[in-house]
């Protein structure tokens, strides 16, 4: 009697069955879930930074467009097409370049011109605060017209402006020598269609 109320036992301990009540767990979770989704917007840093507004128009970039300064043989000063004084270059640039001091300055010298006047523009423009200096040569050609009494030259449409190399030919004289290294600053005046010329000290 006594072993058969012992199997009955066993049996019926082996036929049950316990799970896991999760709904707590779930509670939990969903409490937390709401407590995290309150407080994320409040967690979001404030700092003060000025926003652009799309009503603005963006500023348009304008090309690196260089100055032309031509000195003629007669010693008259041009600016682009403007006849200037000397006195008055300093000023003039700083106008025609709205005070860009990074604009780049190309000089256009007659041959004929002795290069110590030369080198003195060059120094005249470089107190003026410009560093991105070059020289321009002109080529030879038929169609060069006269302007300013016959001694303004103004380069060959079709052949261009051409940039020198370092060397001026004309009046003996080289840019490389003595005068230009009173030029600290290296001078790059790489611009569309005409190549770059650097002065180095």
């Amino acid at each position: 009697m006594k072993a058969s109320f012992n199997d009955d036992w066993d049996e019926d301990e082996s036929g049950l069955h316990s799970e896991i009540n999760v709904t707590p767990f779930i509670d939990v979770v969903l409490v937390l879930l709401i407590v995290f989704m309150v407080a994320a917007p409040l967690a979001t840093s404030v700092i003060p930074v000025q926003l652009p507004s799309i009503t603005q128009v963006p500023s348009v970039v304008q090309p690196d467009e260089p100055l032309y300064v031509t000195l003629q043989k007669d010693h008259s000063l041009y600016i682009d097409d403007h006849l200037i004084e000397q006195a008055a270059l300093r000023e003039t640039l700083l106008r025609e370049t709205k005070q860009n001091l990074e604009t780049k300055i190309l000089i256009k010298a007659d041959s004929e011109i002795d290069y110590g006047i030369v080198i003195d523009l060059l120094n005249q423009i470089r107190m003026a605060g410009y560093r991105k200096i070059g020289l321009v040569g002109l080529q030879n050609s038929p169609n060069l017209a006269a302007r300013g009494g016959g001694n303004h030259k103004t380069a060959d449409t079709k052949n261009g402006p051409v940039v020198a190399d370092g060397t001026l030919e004309g009046a003996g004289a080289n840019m490389v020598g003595q005068e230009a290294a009173t030029m600290s600053d290296a001078v790059n005046t790489h611009i569309s269609g005409t190549s770059g010329m650097a002065f180095e000290p």
